[in-house]
């Protein structure tokens, strides 16, 4: 029986370019859910309560991708949250690291083409 078919050095080299190809793309996609993932954790930690002169934010908001299917995503972010106290005229008297570390579990939906945030889990 005669070889249909016998690759050539042209054609690993194109499969190779292919795996290569795909690899950077969902590398490039993790990193930018990542990244959008840090910035809603940053707006979740982050609050005001003018009636008591105290606000929050986080600093150092890490994304990590846990798990991403073509529809759904699960992101750990993690950051440090500072808590500060506000004077008479809201600017900033003294900050106090209440947590050192603040972990939350973010999921997201795919919604024509776009994440959008379906359920966050505080931990």
């Amino acid at each position: 029986m005669e070889k249909l078919f016998t690759p050539n050095k042209w054609f690993v080299g194109f499969c190779a370019l292919l795996i290569a190809v795909v690899a950077t793309l969902k590398v490039v996609g993790d990193m930018h859910l990542a990244e959008y993932a840090s910035t809603i954790g940053e707006d979740v930690f982050a609050w005001e309560w003018p009636e008591l002169g105290m606000s929050s934010r986080v600093t150092a908001m890490k994304g990590h991708v846990i798990r991403r299917d073509a529809n759904d995503a699960v992101v750990e972010v993690s950051g440090h949250q500072v808590v500060s106290k506000l004077g008479p005229d809201n600017k900033i008297e003294k900050e106090t690291v209440i947590e050192p570390d603040v972990h939350a579990t973010l999921t997201f939906y795919k919604r024509n083409s776009k994440w959008e945030l379906g359920k966050v889990e505080l931990k």
